[in-house]
């Protein structure tokens, strides 16, 4: 008996069925609503990278679906803030730029480009897209808040554009303690590196030659912006052999935007001072400030723990003036308990400064201060800082 015959109408019509079963895949991949359902896919991938932080995955996902649609202005925009967020900000910038042709009346478009300039450190570029925001959409809160960064970091410097920034401080100070008159010393190096969009690492070393009495003090602060309206920092500070400086301390604080004009401004410090003592202090307040925070007012109250005692509190007021693009003016001034030495006494000071920025790397930051800690000392201080953005 042979099994070979030939196939049946009924056979040859499953054959055919089974051939186009094979080749639905295909059909389907091929179809609009599969290639919609698999670009959904592929972006919900991509953000969940971006939202791990895992930029370059993030963007070989966006940039797979940019070939498929290179005119997607919303698509242009998740890619050029990764970018950013790598801090790839010459793609980042020239993506967004695509997208903003593509959308021009898209606000989200054309926030994202002027920070990925501000980002970059060019904030000629990143101020002139905010204004023309501004004029558009006078009332926009995120407008308001864009530009209020511009001239916050015009005014201290563009360092927020570069990865590295050195900076380093000399103090003289002129001492009265009794009838005896003596002169301090206190140098300090900081390396600041910007480790993300959002955040900044600072290690800082301070040196005060107090007449033979020195101090060498640490400090690692890590700042972040929570969100536009928010940013937080938190310090972690160490002194070897310390004299007059807390042994160990931390810092922590917060200013978090609660109208267009007025932001709470929060900080909270513990130290640990020779002779096992242990200090708590905090200060809270309020910052009024104008609509691009070229000038500010800041007021709070200060109060401190030693040891379980609470201190009489105390109060701080700042103001803040940017006179120029370039060029901005402080003036301060502060009575509160604080703690040297294990000593908690009454603190008084007045200081007034001024800050340049020659240019996108360079700023000169000059301080004048007066200062007496009551049953102790009289101080008038002097420094000069220099920031330059590696």
């Amino acid at each position: 008996m042979s099994w070979k015959h030939e196939p049946t109408k009924t056979a040859r019509a499953g054959l055919v069925a089974l051939s186009l079963l094979l080749a639905t895949p295909a059909a389907f991949a091929a179809s609009p609503e599969a290639s919609r359902e698999a670009a959904m896919t592929a972006r919900e991938a991509a953000m969940a990278a971006r939202t791990a932080g895992d930029y370059a995955r993030a963007i070989a996902l966006f940039e797979q679906l940019r070939a498929a649609t290179p005119d997607d202005a919303d698509l242009l925009r998740l890619l050029g803030t990764t970018y950013a967020f790598d801090h790839r900000y010459d793609a980042a910038i020239a993506t967004l730029e695509r997208a903003h042709a593509l959308a021009p009346d898209d606000l989200d478009i054309a926030l994202a480009l002027a920070r990925a300039h501000l980002w970059a450190g060019q904030t000629a570029q990143a101020r002139e897209q905010a204004q023309a925001l501004a004029n558009t959409a006078p009332d926009n809160a995120e407008v308001a808040r864009l530009l209020a960064e511009v001239t916050r970091t015009q005014a201290q410097g563009d360092v927020d554009g570069h990865p590295l920034t050195l900076t380093v401080n000399q103090g003289i100070s002129r001492v009265s303690v009794g009838n005896a008159r003596r002169t301090w010393y206190d140098s300090m190096a900081a390396l600041s590196a910007r480790v993300s969009p959002r955040t900044t690492l600072t290690g800082e070393v301070t040196r005060e030659d107090r007449a033979g009495l020195v101090d060498t003090h640490l400090a690692l602060t890590g700042a972040t912006r929570l969100s536009d309206g928010a940013s937080a920092t938190l310090t972690v500070t160490a002194t070897p052999n310390a004299q007059f400086r807390e042994k160990f301390g931390l810092r922590a604080g917060t200013d978090i935007a609660l109208t267009r004009h007025l932001a709470l401004v929060a900080q909270a410090r513990y130290g640990d001072y020779i002779g096992g003592v242990n200090v708590v202090s905090g200060a809270a307040g309020l910052r009024l400030h104008d609509a691009e925070d070229r000038h500010a007012l800041t007021l709070q109250s200060i109060f401190a723990w030693n040891e379980g005692d609470g201190q009489s509190p105390g109060w701080s007021l700042r103001a803040d003036s940017a006179l120029t693009a370039r060029t901005s003016l402080y003036l301060a001034g502060a009575t509160y308990p604080d703690t040297e030495a294990g000593i908690t006494r009454r603190f008084e000071g007045l200081y007034g400064g001024l800050s340049h920025r020659f240019d996108s790397r360079l700023v000169l930051r000059a301080g004048l201060g007066w200062e007496r800690r009551r049953d102790s000392y009289t101080r008038r201080t002097a420094n000069l800082a220099l920031s330059l953005a590696l």
